[in-house]
């Protein structure tokens, strides 16, 4: 691409410079011709063989002067243009290492013209999708977890109904269920995060019970919890009595807190 790209910007400035010499080339055939033809008359100067030598000299020097130019033209264009497209190559070989997952380089801005622009565009374009790439990372391990304990939970009851650990009571079967619901929540809310940008997700809320809600998530967990040993105090003061909150979502967090403690407490 870069090659492309350098003999179109070198064939246009031949192009311009090319236009520039027929100009002045055909200038001097007849303005300057005319002007020379009309001092010689004017002093009495046989023009004839005088006005070839002119223009012979004149196309001779011209000539040279546009072969050097050319030359220079083009050394010139060369050099200018490969430092001028060094941003162009960059975004290249950092547009092929993101299809691979590095984003990890940038481009060097040095100047604020419009290349220096397109740059710091493509900078922070890159930036963007390393956060977007670093959120879809742990949004994966966040699902992950979160599906992890329910599904635990649900297998857990499972095996004791199966063992005769549990009796098969409606108390055991609803408990089942719950886990259930909760996985289906999780399914759906990943699906709608699918659909939506992260920017555009609203939480959706209402005046919640929290004292409720904590009690609803524990009671999986208080017969592992007492299992281990471990003693589960809720404490509640006015102000957490009713919040304003996403019921789901604060449900979600309770449970990986409350799971995360029964896992790591000794």
């Amino acid at each position: 691409m870069r090659s492309r790209l350098l003999w179109k910007l070198l064939g246009i400035n031949v192009l311009a410079i090319g236009v520039v010499i027929l100009v002045v080339w055909l200038a001097i055939d007849y303005l300057a011709a005319d002007y020379f033809m009309a001092l010689m008359k004017k002093y009495n100067i046989s023009p004839t063989e005088t006005h070839g030598m002119f223009l012979e000299a004149i196309h001779r020097y011209l000539l040279w002067a546009s072969l050097v130019a050319l030359t220079l033209a083009v050394i010139l264009s060369v050099l200018l243009n490969k430092k001028v497209l060094i941003p162009l190559s960059q975004m290249r070989e950092i547009s092929r290492k993101i299809a691979f997952g590095d984003y990890t380089e940038r481009i060097q801005v040095s100047s604020k013209d419009e290349i220096g622009q397109v740059a710091a565009a493509f900078n922070r374009m890159v930036d963007n999708l390393q956060k977007l790439e670093h959120l879809r990372k742990t949004m994966v391990i966040n699902v992950a977890h979160e599906l992890r304990t329910p599904i635990t939970n649900i297998r857990g009851y499972l095996e004791a109904l199966i063992d005769g650990v549990a009796n098969p009571s409606k108390e055991t079967f609803d408990l089942i269920y719950e886990e259930t619901l909760r996985v289906m929540k999780l399914v759906e809310d990943l699906l709608e995060l699918a659909k939506a940008d992260a920017a555009s997700a609203t939480l959706r809320l209402r005046s919640v019970i929290l004292p409720d809600l904590v009690k609803q998530c524990l009671g999986p967990f208080r017969s592992q919890f007492k299992a281990k040993g471990i003693s589960v105090e809720e404490v509640y003061t006015d102000r957490t009595e009713r919040v304003m909150a996403d019921p789901d979502k604060v449900e979600q967090v309770l449970r990986n807190l409350i799971q995360n403690a029964l896992q790591y407490t000794p």
